[in-house]
């Protein structure tokens, strides 16, 4: 079976970045942090495999990043290596309209891009985990 990418939210906070998998009911999850690269993969309970392979926008703080799942999602939380500077996007590409990152194994890093879909956009503020930026259906 092919592998597929998940869905990905992220979000840009002074201290740290989000990004949130959207994979429900994950197994076999492997988070994979370095400085300036994340490499995420894992199945879901239909044994569909998730791969994801960003390159980060700027460097992060490896060792004090960590990943956390839950039923619904995986989310990594990267401390940033310059604190308080904003991330005008997830990439080092520069590519407007972004709405998910994601990629295959072996292939370069591909960017959909067009209209903002619900719960896909870049939250600033205290509301970001409302229910229009979760993994919910």
């Amino acid at each position: 079976m092919a592998r597929q990418h998940a869905k990905t939210l992220w979000y840009d906070r002074p201290r740290y970045v989000f990004l949130e998998f959207c994979v429900e009911d994950s197994t076999d999850v492997q988070v994979v942090i370095e400085d300036h690269r994340l490499v995420f993969s894992c199945k879901n309970a239909d044994g569909v495999e998730f791969y994801n392979e960003i390159n980060l926008y700027a460097r992060v703080n490896s060792k004090d990043s960590r990943e956390k799942r839950s039923d619904r999602s995986i989310t990594c939380f990267m401390r940033k290596w310059k604190e308080k500077v904003a991330w005008p996007r997830i990439t080092k590409e520069n590519i407007k309209g972004i709405l998910s990152v994601h990629s295959q194994p072996g292939s370069p890093l591909t960017l959909t891009t067009g209209e903002t879909g619900k719960g896909m956009r870049r939250w600033r503020g205290p509301w970001w985990r409302s229910t229009q930026s979760s993994c919910r259906r």
